[in-house]
């Protein structure tokens, strides 16, 4: 997949990272309570809450409406599955922030060098992953689950998500600075942020057809 050259963005680096997992973890269904960018940490520079694996059935139905137990291969392969949607929910941050686009006060770029630091929690959280998966090759396996990331965060009613989100993110931090709010935001509203974006990308879809359409159709006698 292409990906899309997005405009620079004024919205923090650490708002889009967070922002990307949520919006990632959303789009694969991976399960979380919230995404925030409180500091509980002197490090933490904010965090999303994914909750345990969860949603596997043992029992599907077959064609006649019968039901059988899924053999332990279907199930490790279904569980291997959502640990790699985790490994892409994780590196959608820096794929995210590298194709941000992001500029300083004085609107000069900023190179993603600089946000290196930030991506060291995620580092090892992935090579847990990877132990739990018992990867091989790991330099081959993270590559292949960064394309998968940078494959999702083109897309464009995601990079149109993740924006949003990380402006609602910068807004709840800044409301429980002035002791208004917790500062976090729910898995809900991430999903209606998502929602948003498609409906979005699909209206405005409708409207490049459309438009085409009519330049195309002959006038009426």
């Amino acid at each position: 997949m292409k990906r899309r050259k997005q405009e620079p963005s004024h919205v923090g680096h650490v708002a889009i990272h967070e922002a990307a997992h949520a919006i990632v973890a959303a789009y694969l269904k991976v399960p979380f309570r919230h995404v925030t960018l409180r500091r509980f940490t002197r490090t933490d520079g904010g965090h999303l809450l994914m909750e345990g694996l969860r949603g596997i059935r043992l029992y599907v139905s077959d064609r006649r409406g019968a039901y059988r137990q899924r053999s332990k291969k279907e199930v490790k392969a279904i569980v291997n599955r959502k640990y790699a949607d985790r490994a892409v929910v994780i590196l959608a941050a820096r794929a995210a922030v590298e194709a941000g686009g992001f500029v300083s006060a004085d609107g000069r770029p900023i190179s993603t060098s600089k946000f290196k630091a930030g991506y060291r929690y995620d580092e090892e959280r992935l090579k847990v992953i990877a132990r739990t998966l018992r990867v091989a090759e790991f330099t081959a396996w993270r590559r292949q689950m960064l394309k998968r990331a940078r494959d999702i965060v083109s897309i464009p009613h995601i990079s149109r998500s993740i924006l949003w989100v990380a402006v609602i993110l910068e807004h709840e931090l800044t409301m429980h600075e002035m002791k208004l709010g917790n500062g976090l935001v729910s898995a809900q509203k991430v999903r209606e942020a998502l929602r948003g974006g498609r409906e979005l990308s699909a209206a405005c879809s409708g409207g490049v057809v459309r438009r085409n359409s009519d330049q195309h159709r002959r006038p009426a006698p």
